[in-house]
């Protein structure tokens, strides 16, 4: 086989994607024929395509100093993308357009600014990309989400209703157009296009993700429940069309919502079917009925740990503490390590009042990967339980680690547009399934992700304050937040409480973030008697069996920001009241040393 020869069988291998074959062909030719170009930039792309950066980089480097081809340097700025090296990659996809502005090169220079939120630059470059290419979908959609960030949601939603009328969209690009959609709270147009130009048997865990979304916002609720009615045919996603029929009808504040549970039960039983319904059961504080319809739909016939799992929390709850020890202690002997479990054990040992096994369990627990918030609250509680009052303080130093702010709401009257456009958002009958809340109402989706300008500008004003606190307040004396970088923060999820008279939050804590805060907007409806409405701290919601006490309390007041670590046990006291309490919460992340 000669030289061209061996070149081609490597293009063919290439393009099947045998890159490792495609590769030692293109090696044999570049021995051969050491300035064969062509043969080096595709050894070069089968390098890159190996995970072989640096050998690809080595390849290309020589290429350029050769001949200066702006394909050389798009694949060259790709690599150093990959790498992070921002800068390199900028300044070579610069070059390229110099030598020749393909649609490559302004893509994929829009591609770079995307990744690094500089939405001016990205709009110009994708911009430039779709005059060479004005059909190019995806270049489109990333267009589309430029507008969206830089507040133009006229012009973002005018491409969008646009591009939804293309035929030849795949289905991935229809998720990021009803994505788009959704976020710019056009949900009967999203839920129109997953519903009319995807197949039921199409869906899978992402489109059922946003389809939830879109559905817990759709004003026609019927003809929802109707169109996830035919999923529930589909095996791979009836487990999620299920968990959607229930949310809606939930959420809608039917009395009905388990009854495509109990008929999905009665006609094709499943061990994940009578999961899902179990656990929404015990949500729901219906532990006996539970434990009957376990007894009764399983028999038997289904024996998994999710089960048995839940069978022991069920017991645990009833006050069967031996039954519930037997069945933990079955699973933990099946899986020794398994966290969830383990902290199910420390839950029944301080149900029985078993405080320093509970301890030395936890201890061994701490030890274990995976370690949420949750386990910290649990952590905490067996530490006050079991007297370890000193142990407890450090871990729940309250004077030290619960920070209050006072932030300025009055200056353009922001307070009140704020309050008005809130109200408006909470139309929600009933609270979310799976929150803290006992009543009243939360938003959907992350709060501060929304590009309304008074959002924006409280937004702008928290994080300024909060960067401040920062830099003021050690939180090193605590464990789970010692290695924090206290100057490298984002938001990880934002939303707005909405109680009125006897509303409240039962007592949790947030898995999401490192810090969680509470800033109030509207305390209309509380302190007309001390204590009611209030935020209290490190009382365990952990059932009926461990009874607790709070340890330190926060009088709400307009304006007023609570900073706290995200593993403290925190809830509110209900309040009687004709007026309301209205918060906005969320979670934050840091970067870790």
């Amino acid at each position: 086989m000669n030289t061209q020869q061996v070149f081609i069988s490597g293009v063919q291998l290439f393009q099947a994607g045998n890159f490792a074959g495609a590769s030692q062909c293109f090696s044999t030719v570049v021995q051969q024929t050491p300035h064969h170009l062509d043969a080096h930039f595709l050894l070069a792309q089968c390098r890159r395509k190996l995970s072989d950066l640096e050998g690809a980089e080595k390849i290309l480097r020589w290429l350029l100093s050769v001949r200066r081809n702006p394909e050389y340097l798009i694949t060259l700025a790709n690599i150093n993308i990959a790498k992070q090296a921002w800068t390199d990659a900028e300044t070579q996809l610069r070059d390229a357009i110099k030598l020749q502005p393909s649609f490559d090169a302004w893509v994929n220079l829009g591609r770079l600014y995307f990744m690094l939120e500089d939405w001016p630059q990205a709009k110009v470059a994708l911009q430039q990309s779709l005059i060479l290419r004005p059909n190019d979908v995806s270049s489109l959609i990333s267009l589309i989400e430029c507008y969206r960030r830089l507040g133009e949601v006229e012009q973002a939603t005018s491409e969008l209703k646009r591009l939804a009328q293309k035929t030849d969209i795949n289905p991935n690009q229809l998720y990021k157009i009803a994505f788009l959609l959704h976020s710019l709270n056009h949900n009967q147009q999203a839920f129109d296009l997953l519903r009319f130009r995807i197949p039921v048997a199409g869906f899978n865990d992402g489109l059922m993700g946003l389809l939830f979304k879109i559905v817990l916002q759709h004003e026609n609720i019927d003809g929802a429940k109707e169109f996830i009615s035919g999923m529930l045919s589909v095996p791979s996603i009836k487990r999620r069309a299920l968990d959607l029929l229930f949310r809606l009808e939930w959420e809608s504040g039917q009395d009905s919502a388990f009854i495509h549970y109990e008929s999905a039960l009665k006609s094709t039983p499943s061990a994940d079917v009578l999961e899902d319904y179990l656990r929404k059961l015990i949500k729901c504080g219906r532990f006996e009925f539970a434990y009957q319809q376990l007894t009764e739909l399983n028999q038997g016939q289904f024996k998994s740990p999710a089960l048995q799992f839940l069978k022991a929390f069920i017991v645990c709850e009833l006050g069967y503490f031996n039954e519930a020890l037997t069945e933990i202690n079955e699973l933990i002997a099946q899986q020794p390590e398994d966290g969830q479990f383990i902290e199910q054990k420390v839950k029944t040992l301080l149900s029985m009042k078993r405080t320093d096994e509970a301890f030395a369990l936890m201890q061994a627990r701490l030890k274990l990967p995976d370690v949420k918030q949750g386990t910290y609250a649990l952590y905490a509680s067996v530490l006050k339980l079991s007297g370890r009052e000193q142990e407890y303080r450090r871990l729940y130093d309250f004077d030290k680690h619960i920070n209050c702010i006072q932030i300025d709401l009055a200056s353009n009257d922001l307070h009140e547009r704020l309050k008005q456009k809130l109200t408006e958002m909470h139309s929600a009958n009933r609270e979310p399934f799976e929150q803290s809340l006992r009543g009243g109402s939360q938003t959907t989706g992350h709060l501060f992700e929304s590009y309304d300008p008074d959002v924006q500008d409280l937004k702008e004003r928290l994080m300024g304050q909060l960067a401040g606190l920062f830099s003021r307040v050690d939180f090193s004396s605590s464990a789970p937040l010692s290695s924090l970088k206290m100057d490298e923060f984002t938001i990880t999820d934002s939303w707005s409480v909405l109680l009125n008279d006897t509303h409240f939050h039962a007592n949790h804590f947030h898995n999401a973030g490192d810090l969680s805060a509470c800033l109030y907007l509207d305390v209309s409806g509380v302190n007309s008697q001390p204590g009611e409405g209030w935020i209290k701290f490190g009382e365990a919601g952990l059932g009926d069996w461990v009874q607790d006490s709070p340890d330190y309390c926060v009088k709400p007041d307009t304006g007023l920001l609570v900073v706290f670590p995200s593993y403290m046990w925190h809830g509110t006291t209900p309040f009687q009241s004709d007026k309301q309490r209205m918060t906005i919460a969320f979670d934050l992340r840091f970067s870790r040393d």
